[in-house]
C-alpha cells in the first residue's frame, strides 16, 4: 500500500492554517468577549511559548517543515520560504510583523484572562 504523501502533506497545511487562525481569532474573541475557555486561554499560552523555541530547533516552523517533508516524499516540488509566504502571498517581514502582533495580541488575551479570574465576583445583597 503506497502512502498517500501528498494528501497527508495537504492535511498538514490545512491544520497549520486552522492553528494560525484559531491563535489569532482566540486571541481577538478573548480580549473583546471576555472567553475564559480554558482549552482556548491553554492553546494560547503553549502556543506563545512553544512557537519561538521551535523556530530556534528547528530553523524554522516544524509543521512547515514537515508538510515540505512529505511533499518531497510524495515527488512535489518543495516550495521555499515560510508557510504564510507560499500560502498568502506575503513577504518574510510581513511574517514576523504578524508574528510580533499576534503574540502581543495572545499575551493580552492571557493577561485579562487571568485578571478577570482573579477579580472576586460582585456581590449581590
Amino acid at each position: 500500500m503506497d502512502i498517500p504523501y501528498s494528501l497527508l502533506a495537504d492535511l498538514v497545511a490545512a491544520s497549520h492554517a486552522l492553528m494560525i487562525a484559531l491563535s489569532f481569532l482566540g486571541a481577538i474573541f478573548t480580549i473583546k468577549y471576555g472567553y475564559r475557555s480554558i482549552f482556548i486561554n491553554i492553546f494560547l499560552l503553549l502556543w506563545i511559548i512553544v512557537t519561538p523555541i521551535a523556530q530556534c530547533i528547528f530553523k524554522g516552523c516544524p509543521i512547515t517543515q514537515l508538510e515540505k517533508h512529505l511533499r518531497a516524499l510524495g515527488n512535489e516540488e518543495v516550495y521555499q520560504g515560510h508557510f504564510l509566504e507560499h500560502y498568502f502571498n506575503l513577504s518574510g517581514d510581513i511574517v514576523g510583523v504578524l508574528f510580533v502582533i499576534t503574540s502581543i495580541l495572545i499575551s493580552i488575551a492571557i493577561l485579562l484572562t487571568v485578571r478577570r479570574n482573579l477579580r472576586p465576583e460582585s456581590q449581590e445583597a
